[in-house]
């Protein structure tokens, strides 16, 4: 049997227990910032979890002999935070947690601002891993499978020069958003704000050229266009074209998800300048 209590109109902060006959409840409390020390815990694990920089009691600076090449040019893949449970490195999983500790920290940069300066530091440290892996042409160093540490020596054994570097329309909308939030959040160095708005507006338009090169490859009528994704009704349809009109379609539903993302991101109250209608007229 179980019984239902309503607690609503009770408000006073503190430590309680239940007591029913002779049974009692756990300690439980009732008061605000309920959820802080979960954050707090969270915060430490993300920490525990750098790549790149020694985390007291668990290892030292790691991993700077791990690196991506690209058009003649190596980038150290050092940095961010390590994933799946060993040293693995994902750069867009990295641009998942810190945007979500830059949405942290805005919630509580004004009325807890000693937890809103560890948000957002840590966030700032995954920002950072966003960046450095850029190569300015779309590709972006993306991901390393890993199970072991190196030496942080250049030029010995157990260098690695595999990280997986590639052009995603997809994923530099995601990095476009990520970029854009971070300008408008981290608002105390206005350089810092002005590079993060111009890489926002590379990727967008990475992410652009990369979609429509995709479409052109696919062979079906770009979205936007005089077609759009259509097809003419009388005409007998091949197994495989089907297939490439429902990729498209859906291909087409997540950039349309992503627009509205960006433009969310672009827009937001606290932005004074938005880029988007440049991509939507470049884009046509």
């Amino acid at each position: 049997e179980f019984g239902l209590i309503d607690f609503t109109s009770f408000n006073n902060p503190g430590e309680y227990q239940l007591k029913v006959g002779t049974s009692l409840t756990p300690t439980f409390r009732i008061g605000e910032r309920l959820w802080e020390d979960s954050q707090w815990k969270v915060l430490n694990f993300i920490f525990c979890q750098r790549c790149g920089h020694p985390v007291p009691g668990k290892h030292a600076s790691c991993h700077a002999d791990l690196m991506s090449r690209h058009d003649g040019r190596s980038i150290s893949y050092s940095g961010g935070w390590h994933d799946a449970g060993d040293l693995s490195q994902q750069t867009l999983q990295t641009g998942d947690v810190a945007f979500a500790l830059l949405e942290a920290y805005n919630k509580q940069r004004n009325t807890n601002p000693t937890l809103a300066a560890r948000l957002r530091e840590e966030a700032e440290w995954g920002v950072e891993f966003m960046l450095k892996n850029r190569y300015g042409d779309g590709y972006r160093a993306s991901s390393m499978g890993l199970l072991i540490w190196q030496d942080g020596v250049f030029n010995t054994l157990d260098d690695i020069s595999s990280v997986r570097v590639q052009n995603m329309a997809f994923d530099n909308f995601l990095y476009a958003g990520y970029e854009a939030y971070a300008s408008m959040t981290l608002d105390n160095d206005p350089m810092q704000q002005e590079y993060l708005l111009r890489v926002a507006e590379e990727d967008f338009a990475f992410a652009m050229e990369k979609f429509k090169k995709e479409t052109d490859v696919i062979g079906i009528s770009k979205p936007g266009s005089s077609g759009g994704i259509g097809f003419d009704p009388t005409e007998e349809i091949s197994a495989e074209r089907r297939k490439r009109i429902q990729y498209l379609t859906k291909l087409e539903n997540i950039v349309l998800i992503l627009f509205i993302v960006v433009i969310f991101f672009f827009n937001d109250c606290q932005s004074n300048r938005s880029i988007l209608p440049y991509f939507l007229f470049e884009s046509r």
